[in-house]
């Protein structure tokens, strides 16, 4: 195939994540899906998420094979883009079935926002045979759900089998596969957010385009070369936007030409092209808070105005009890609905300050919740912050910024950064420490940059 009409063909469907079922042995083949998830309550041109799909499925042998993912959303919400593209590996020997992988790193997936403030992640299956003969009314179980071959149904004109999978509480998703054996033509799935809210999934095959040699070993490479360099960043968990930590950021600015550059021409062009904005965005964020953090540090935390907090839980925040102690503040929102990893990496400051309990180190959760700015508000505020603690099992004192302290320190989120923010007080009440947004985690340490620093400020260096 011409490389310039499969430019314009994955330019027009923007391709992306995959759905595929895989074949016994023939040549490698770019399966193209466009489709939707509408819930169903609500207007749908408000509900509507778009979700165009892509994948790669290599040139097998008859016993084994790889097939590569790529995916693109549109409303609703999106994954950060290394969530967005991964690979599956497959052999004769798999039972006849689905592959749904549990998050978006090991099988593709979307994010959908149901509520104001609540989003799910929601993962799509790969229909996968074993190369053997679909017979009607034949059925198997996979997981806790079964599946039977109901009747021949044609798509887009194409003879088909309908099956349907289901569990014990009904229908769980529908997928129509050619009597040939080589396609699957489309699939509907019912998908459960929150508390029961229900929302249709349909994916639709719009093209299947024949591969040479040359362009299976173009597209399998870069897919190759961005899962590997996935790896040096150290992603490792699906999550909704990911903040770069300093090293991560000069890993990604070392290699963002390289990684473009095998793109082009590719399902992965577009995951190029947002990788070099990110890139771009974070690093304007990073240098405007970068100034924030200049302008606080060696400075007296008086010097930023009165120390005004509401104590919710613990000691009092003032110049009495920071006195001779070295003070983490963890300025975060401390909501407890809705919940989601990595919780301000709450749990890895806790455990900083059991490491360092007979050190005078203590830590201060400072609530920067912006419903704090409506005093009817602000009980609502404290109870949930509490409940949020009782939950985390955290040992740390927490306090209300409800005067907007956080603003004369540097708040991050008017530079385009996001929270939590860390601030390191040293025993005579100066600044030494300022960073916003997440640390890199150390499998063994935890939080080891900001471990650093307080090892540093606890010894006077």
């Amino acid at each position: 195939m011409n490389l310039r009409l499969l430019r314009s063909c994955l330019a027009l469907l923007t391709v992306v994540a995959g759905l595929q079922m895989a074949s016994t042995a023939g040549a490698a083949e770019l399966y193209l899906y466009e489709g939707t998830m509408i819930a169903d309550k609500g207007e749908a041109e408000v509900t509507t998420k778009k979700i165009k799909l892509a994948v790669l499925q290599t040139s097998a042998d008859g016993q084994s094979g790889r097939s590569y993912w790529v995916v693109s959303e549109n409303g609703r919400g999106e994954l950060s883009w290394p969530m967005r593209f991964g690979t599956a590996d497959w052999s004769s020997t798999d039972s006849r079935g689905l592959f749904v992988g549990v998050d978006a790193i090991r099988g593709p997936a979307v994010l959908y926002q149901f509520e104001e403030e609540r989003t799910g992640f929601v993962p799509i299956a790969m229909p996968r045979l074993n190369g053997t003969e679909i017979k009607a009314d034949e059925s198997w179980k996979q997981g806790a759900v079964t599946y039977r071959v109901i009747e021949e149904e044609a798509v887009g004109g194409i003879p088909a089998w309908r099956i349907v999978g289901f569990t014990n509480i009904g229908v769980k998703r529908t997928i129509w596969v050619s009597k040939s054996g080589t396609q699957v033509l489309s699939l509907n799935e019912r998908v459960v957010l929150g508390r029961g809210l229900m929302h249709d999934l349909d994916l639709k095959l719009v093209q299947q385009i024949d591969l040479d040699d040359n362009l299976e070993r173009k597209m399998a490479t870069a897919f190759d070369v961005f899962l590997k360099f996935r790896g040096r960043l150290g992603v490792e968990k699906q999550a909704r936007e990911i903040n770069w930590s300093d090293e991560q950021l000069a890993l990604l600015r070392e290699n963002v030409e390289r990684l473009v550059k095998v793109s082009v021409e590719t399902p992965l062009e577009s995951i190029g092209q947002t990788l070099a904005d990110d890139i771009k965005n974070q690093k304007g964020r990073n240098n405007s808070v970068a100034v924030l953090a200049e302008r606080a540090m060696n400075k007296s935390l008086g010097d930023f105005g009165d120390l005004e907090f509401d104590t919710y839980r613990g000691a009092e925040l003032n110049a009495d009890t920071l006195k001779g102690k070295v003070t983490i503040l963890h300025f975060w929102e401390y909501k407890d609905s809705p919940l989601a990893e990595p919780y301000g990496q709450v749990g890895y400051l806790d455990f900083l300050l059991r490491r360092y309990k007979d050190k005078d180190v203590q830590v201060v959760g400072v609530v920067c919740n912006p419903l704090l700015e409506d005093p009817t508000q602000r009980s609502k505020v404290r109870v949930g912050a509490r409940k949020f603690a009782s939950f985390m099992n955290l040992t740390y004192s927490i306090v209300g910024d409800s005067k907007g302290f956080i603003g004369r320190i540097g708040d991050p989120r008017k530079a385009g950064a996001k929270l939590p923010l860390f601030v390191v007080i040293d025993a005579d009440g100066k600044v030494v420490h300022y960073h916003a947004g997440y640390y890199e985690v150390d499998r063994v340490i935890g939080l080891k940059a900001l471990d650093d620093i307080i090892a540093k400020t606890v010894a006077g260096e």
